[in-house]
């Protein structure tokens, strides 16, 4: 009699940048499968694509709603079936465009002031947003207020985030104005690298603001965009609990991470808001969902408003019952996870579910994170007692390249078997508990407080640090013809607010005359009236027009020019000559961050006066337990 063939699926979430469909899945099953090669027990392995015609490789569009991708392994004499599935959510970031490229820097050199929410959200009892372990520093206490140092991981996050805001606009300017100039001489139209950077990252404020540009998918009208990518989330997870799996996993990387955790996460009624109608009765048929009795600490709330909207032909107290749901769920992996950073910043969007009880004792979370990486990192917020789910750190050294170690993280030599790509289907193949190899090499696995975390710590910086320089040198270098070219532009500046002026007078010449004209005349036709209109408003226009124009280039002349003399008068102090090559990198170093800190700050003021905005409006749900992420 054949064994039975054991059937395994693997979720995989990608994170921010512009991924084609399949394209993320491809890159990350190739070293599970080279993986798999390396095993010396595999004795054949067998890789199908199970699509249908429409599933073109790197497809614009969504063409798969089930599983693409399965690998059949036989091992031992053993056959398991590995299913890939693939939440993508690339598509629902906006399209390039001005007025994007505009909004999100805006919103990316004043994220590191963002204020939080003011108010917490109904239910605490159910979800309660993650909180970084008070620093133990008896020597600082007796100095600072206990309620600096309760926050001191969030001014960490801040000054730490400000960094990279500097260090961003800085490199927007040299690459900007270099690629400028080689485009010219070169003719290299295609090359833009802050365009790139823009898209690649603008998912980031994709998920915490409150409306896409272009209103968004239908399904998610009026709602913020993060509803639609969590939504494919939660539908992915309900796909792969209908599939009779023996067992699943999800491996989410960089901001994938964040959507894996809000899927799991979400409470039990908020969940049924995200199916159709059509998954959610293959659902209640399979017993994972419905609206019966309550338990393992489920909820029910009053009727109000919800986050996303519940469907109209979803009863009120139809559930989904998370313990079902989960009940084969053996593992979450996030590699390269800014969770973090959204504790810190954006707590409300990463909260825990600390009462419904849905993962079983064998399921664990592994967070896989490499000091060179700037996004990832070791996940101490996310170790509240109350949860039954807390990521297990551990550290891995994916590349020694700053940054690119962020991609390098299921990538490895294929000569060697103890990669994490090795690890990772010793985990899913034989269902054990996630751990490093029994030998580990101390270069690649990494224990909390050794020399090689210093020295990659160290190393990220010093790299940090040349970068930044270089940029700043061949800044400097263009600075004085950019001054040049904007000095040019500022005298076309002063011309429009002159021609203004002179536009204002016109706009009164002629309303005088119209004046004579309506004093003169004994019956005025409805055409003149009309005219006289046309004549009222381009007048208003043109008032409007010249006092804000003057007055926004007087407002920028002023702060520029106060801060150009405090910066000369000090260089004239230290006896330090205020030109050549030096005083243009102290020119441009200084300039860059006050215009990251003004943006910051004029964010966090313009916040606290609009309450109401986009990225800080207070959503309060209605009800006695319902807390879902916002």
């Amino acid at each position: 009699m054949a064994r039975k063939t054991k059937r395994i699926g693997i979720i995989f979430v990608h994170g921010i940048g512009e991924q084609r469909r399949f394209e993320h899945l491809d890159s990350e099953i190739r070293p599970l499968l080279d993986a798999l090669k390396r095993r010396p027990s595999v004795e054949h392995l067998t890789v199908e694509i199970l699509a249908g015609e429409a599933s073109t490789l790197h497809a614009d569009q969504d063409t798969w709603t089930r599983q693409p991708v399965r690998a059949l392994v036989r091992e031992n004499g053993r056959v398991a079936e590995i299913g890939f599935h693939e939440v993508w959510w690339a598509d629902v970031n906006e399209p390039y465009s001005l007025k994007k490229e505009l909004n999100f820097w805006l919103w990316g050199l004043s994220m590191w002031s963002f204020p939080q929410e003011a108010n917490p959200l109904s239910g605490t009892e159910v979800m309660a947003d993650p909180q970084f372990p008070k620093p133990d520093v008896p020597y600082l206490k007796k100095y600072l207020r206990q309620e600096f140092l309760d926050k001191i991981e969030n001014y960490k996050a801040r000054w730490r985030l400000f960094v990279v805001c500097d260090g961003f606009l800085m490199g927007a300017f040299t690459l900007g104005v270099w690629t400028f100039i080689a485009r010219r001489l070169f003719n290299l139209g295609a090359f833009r690298p802050v365009r790139i950077f823009v898209s690649y990252l603008s998912a980031v404020k994709l998920y915490v603001q409150h409306q896409r540009i272009d209103g968004g998918f239908l399904d998610a009208y009026q709602e913020p965009p993060r509803v639609s990518v969590r939504r494919r989330m939660i539908r992915t997870l309900a796909d792969v609990a209908l599939a009779n799996y023996d067992r699943w996993y999800i491996l989410a990387h960089s901001l994938g991470s964040v959507v894996a955790q809000n899927g799991l996460m979400e409470n039990s009624q908020a969940l049924a808001n995200y199916l159709d109608e059509k998954r959610w009765h293959s659902m209640v048929d399979a017993g994972l969902a419905g609206t019966g009795r309550r338990s393992h600490g489920e909820f029910a709330v009053r009727k109000g408003i919800m986050v996303p909207a519940r469907p109209l032909w979803l009863p009120w107290n139809g559930i989904v019952h998370r313990h079902k749901l989960f009940k084969k769920f053996r593992g979450l992996l996030t590699y390269g996870s800014p969770l973090d950073k959204f504790a810190a910043i954006w707590p409300q969007r990463v909260p825990i579910n600390v009462r419904e009880k849905a993962f079983g004792p064998d399921t664990e979370w592994i967070n896989v994170y490499d000091p060179t990486d700037p996004v990832s990192a070791h996940l101490d917020a996310y170790s509240d007692k109350r949860a039954e789910l807390t990521p297990k750190n551990m550290g891995y050294a994916a590349s020694w390249w700053p940054l690119y170690s962020h991609l390098c993280y299921l990538r490895g030599n294929k000569k060697r078997n103890d990669h994490l790509s090795d690890r990772v289907i010793e985990w899913v193949l034989n269902d054990a508990k996630f751990s490093p190899p029994d030998n580990p090499s101390r270069r690649l696995w990494l224990r909390p407080g050794s020399f090689h975390v210093g020295l990659r710590r160290m190393v990220a910086r010093a790299a940090g640090i040349v970068g930044y320089f270089i940029l700043t040198l061949l800044g400097a270098l263009i600075l004085s013809e950019a001054i040049k070219h904007a000095r040019t532009f500022i005298a076309f500046l002063n011309g429009l607010v002159a021609e203004s002026e002179a536009y204002k007078d016109v706009s009164k010449l002629i309303v005088d005359l119209n004046g004579y004209i309506s004093e003169t005349s004994q019956r005025i036709s409805e055409s003149s009236q009309l005219a006289g209109s046309v004549i009222a408003a381009f007048k208003w226009i043109g008032n409007v027009f010249s006092y804000g124009v003057s007055g926004a280039w007087n407002l920028f002349c002023w702060i520029w020019t106060a801060l150009y003399d405090a910066l000369e008068n000090f260089a004239k102090y230290l006896h330090i000559p205020v030109s050549g090559l030096y005083w243009n990198m102290t020119l441009l170093f200084v300039s860059v961050a006050f215009a990251t800190f003004a943006v910051g700050a004029g964010r966090r003021l313009f916040g606290k006066l609009r309450s109401g905005s986009a990225e800080f409006r207070i959503v309060t749900l209605q009800g006695n337990a319902n807390r879902a992420p916002v």
